[in-house]
């Protein structure tokens, strides 16, 4: 897995953890609300590693 550091304290301590905080559009599609919920969608699922990297 490839791992770039978030901030130099993560770096330094070898770990730490990134909240992501979302809509919940990107679960639920509502009316008229197509375009904002797919894009809630991808940005809740770009920070979701595949499973082979879990």
């Amino acid at each position: 897995m490839s791992r770039v550091p978030f901030s130099p304290t993560m770096a330094s301590a070898d770990r730490g953890h990134v909240v992501n905080t979302g809509s919940t559009s990107g679960h639920l599609v509502y009316p008229r609300g197509n375009v904002y919920s797919t894009t809630k969608f991808a940005q809740m699922n770009a920070y979701v590693p595949p499973k082979e990297e879990s």
